[in-house]
């Protein structure tokens, strides 16, 4: 059975096409993971988002269903910037005070609590060590 030529046309132009991947977004999130994992490639450093957004966006990472953005990228992310000092007591302050409202009104997924719990422990280590 012979393919008509417009069909086969199309199928080669289907097939030679660049495919492009959607960009991955955090829940609620406005930065795509990808650009997020290049500023945790970098220690936050020299990034052209400030640390607030940074920290926000990690956040919302906290709930999502994928390990490595969950624990790797949303704990682990945030961890090192309250570690390594890069937040303002203000910025903290914000960080806190939005993960206190997220626990209240978390979905049922599962999966935002306990992470939210544990930044939680971070930020409550980082006011030990400096208080905000």
């Amino acid at each position: 059975m012979a393919v008509p030529f417009k069909t086969a046309l199309l199928l080669c132009a289907m097939l030679a096409a660049p495919t492009y991947a959607a960009e991955l977004y955090c829940e609620g999130g406005t930065v795509p993971v990808e650009q997020l994992r290049e500023a945790q490639a970098q220690e936050f450093d020299a990034i052209t988002l400030s640390a607030s957004t940074v920290s926000q966006e990690l956040a919302l990472c906290l709930s999502d269903a994928d390990p490595e953005i969950r624990d790797d990228l949303g704990y682990g992310g945030l961890t090192s910037l309250l570690r390594s000092d890069q937040l303002t007591h203000s910025e903290i302050r914000a960080l806190r005070d939005d993960l206190y409202a997220r626990l209240e009104t978390e979905s049922d997924d599962g999966f935002a609590e306990p992470f939210i719990a544990i930044v939680l422990s971070e930020i409550a280590r980082t006011d030990r060590i400096d208080r905000y």
